[in-house]
Parts: structure tokens; sequence; C-alpha cells
């Protein structure tokens, strides 16, 4: 439904407006409503310098600012790098780095590094309690106080991958250039061994001549030459033939020997001598390694089972063999030992210490 809207009537309304009486802005029998406006007064405009103009000041604070902008600040020192070795991957001449990082090295252990070459840093000067140990001054530190040992051997473990002798000429060398002072040889299957024992000869052992060079080459080059025997584990060599099978400790494994045996022991006792003798000949042994570590399974043959019952329990039955071996080695060749001991309790070491018939392993 549409509506009809009407305009609204228009009234004049007559409004007054004050004029003032200087006013000149009555125009046409009209009167102008903006006479009244504020009369807006321009902003002072800057005088503009000419082109060629320099302002002075401004010019010397720009200067002063990039002069120090340009002064270098000064930087942290950078430690020397190790540059690390890289492997080669399978790929053909692809090399990648083994770490993503250098290792930094310090600045006292990089000002002590010795060249190769040279022999390590003497006895430090006026250290209270100095003394000798076979001749040798000890201790032997650094310019900074870090323990050198005195014995820096390298172990030649033979079994699997040995050498080939004229190689060991070189072997020697470049120990001796790195500053070792001695070699520990465990010989196992390639020693030439006689009697019982040469059934277990490697097919590629050493002859005896050959056996003698290596060790004239070690005493010619000044190192230490130990022998390795393992007289109670790791003995596979021996225990995975049939003619020794029967001295297994385990009839299922073959790296512990029977020790209550008696038979076993002078397996032993012949395999300590055959090697002892060759190397007190030819090289002067004053130390010989009896291997006795990671012996894990005792009190499984019958011989071990009395044993352990003779002396009071598994760990004093591994202590007397132990014990027995290494006062076979004194008597015989009156030399120091080294004895390489596992899984052995502690607190069961008095009995060889302290029992006046077993030889001294402290």
């Amino acid at each position: 439904m549409q509506r009809d809207y009407k305009p609204s009537k228009l009234i004049d309304v007559d409004i007054p407006v004050p004029v003032e009486e200087n006013s000149k802005d009555v125009e046409d029998g009209g009167i102008d409503l903006m006479a009244k406006r504020e009369e807006v007064r321009p902003l002072p405009v800057q005088q503009q310098q000419p082109e060629d103009h320099i302002d002075v000041a401004d010019d010397e604070r720009r200067r002063g600012n990039e002069k120090q902008a340009d002064i270098k600040q000064p930087q942290a020192p950078v430690p020397n790098l190790v540059k690390l070795p890289t492997a080669i991957s399978r790929k053909k001449g692809h090399r990648r780095p083994s770490s993503n990082l250098a290792q930094p090295l310090s600045r006292s252990k990089s000002a002590n590094f010795q060249p190769q070459g040279k022999a390590p840093p003497t006895t430090a000067q006026g250290l209270a309690g100095s003394k000798q140990i076979y001749g040798v001054d000890y201790p032997i530190l650094t310019t900074d106080g870090n323990f050198i040992p005195i014995r820096r051997w390298v172990h030649l473990d033979l079994k699997g991958g040995a050498y080939k002798p004229p190689y060991f000429f070189q072997l020697f060398a470049f120990f001796k250039k790195i500053s070792a002072n001695g070699v520990v040889i465990e010989w196992e299957d390639m020693f030439p061994f006689e009697g019982k024992l040469a059934a277990a000869r490697n097919g590629d052992a050493y002859t005896m001549e050959e056996v003698e060079a290596i060790l004239l080459a070690a005493k010619e080059m000044k190192l230490e030459v130990v022998p390795l025997v393992q007289t109670f584990g790791h003995l596979e060599w021996v225990l995975k033939l049939k003619e020794f099978a029967h001295l297994r400790e385990d009839p299922r494994l073959l790296n512990v020997i029977c020790f209550g045996s008696d038979e076993s022991w002078a397996l032993l006792e012949d395999m300590i001598d055959q090697v002892a003798k060759v190397h007190q000949k030819h090289s002067g042994m004053r130390f010989f390694h009896m291997g006795s570590d990671e012996v894990f399974q005792v009190g499984v043959c019958n011989e071990s089972l009395r044993a352990m019952d003779r002396e009071g329990g598994r760990e004093r039955a591994m202590l007397w063999h132990i014990s027995r071996t290494a006062k076979h080695i004194r008597e015989s060749y009156g030399v120091s030992y080294k004895c390489c001991l596992f899984v052995i309790l502690s607190t069961t070491t008095n009995h060889i210490v302290n029992t006046g018939d077993s030889a001294r392993l402290a």
C-alpha cells in the first residue's frame, strides 16, 4: 500500500548576523558569512641553499660516522683446529669428512705436541719423590704436568692375520718413530712349536730362523720385546683341534682350558717354555706376559671341580692356577711377569699375595 508524502512547509526565519562597523564584506546587498574566518598565515619557508653550498658541520658529522663504521671490532681468538681424517665411501673417488666439525686442540696440548721422531719430554726438575725404575727416571711429565708412561708398548696379536717376516722391519721403525719403546708379541699358532704342540702350528707359521730375525730386528731398534702366552682363556687355537678337545673346561666351548687337569698343566708349561727360551736367547727377555683374562666358564670339567673343592671356591681355585703359573715363570727364567686378570673378585687377592708358597702378583 503506497502512501503519499507531502513536503513540509518551509518557514523563513530571519537570523540577525552581527556586522562590524569596519566590515567590508557587504556586497550586493548581502552579507558574507565567511567574513569572520581567521586569516591563514603561510608557514615560514627555509631559505634554500645554492647547490654548490656545503654544510661543514653536517659533512664532518657524516665523515665521522663513516670512520667509526670502518673500524674493525676486535674478534675472539680462533682456536687451533685439528683436521679430522676423511673416510673414503664406497663410491670411487668420493671422500666424505668423518665429522661435521673440526675438533679444537687446546693450547696446552698443541704447545707440548712432540713431532715425529723426537723423544718425549724428560722428568720435571725438582719433582718431590722422583726416582728411577729400571734405570729410567720416574715419573716422566710434560712441561704442563701431564703424565707419560715409561713403558709405551704395542701389542701384536698374530693370530688370524700375521705379517710377513720382512714387514716387521718397517713396522718396528714406525713404532720407534712414534716414540714407542716396546712390543708385546702374541705368537699363538704362528710360533714354530715342536713336540706335542706341533699339531697346533698354523700352515703358514714362521720358521725358527724367521722368529729369530724378528727378535733381532726389534733389538736393533732398541725395543723391549715381551712374549705373551695365554695360560687360561683364549686358547681356541689349541682347543679347537681334536687332539686337545678333551682338555676343554666345557666340551661345548673352545676358549677355556680345564685348568685342574695335570695334562693341561703340562701342556701350558711346554707352551711357556718353548716361547720363553727363544725370547731369552735372542732378545734378553726381562718381562713375560701371562694371559689370564676373560675366563668365563669355570667349574665344568671334573678336575676343575676337584680343584675348587680343594682350594675353597671358584675364585680361589682360579687364583691358585694363576699363582702356580707365575711361580713357574719366575723360578725358571727370573723375569718380571705381567698378568691380565678378568672376572676375579678383588677381595680374594689376599689369598695369592699373602700365601707364603705362592708367587706374589702385587
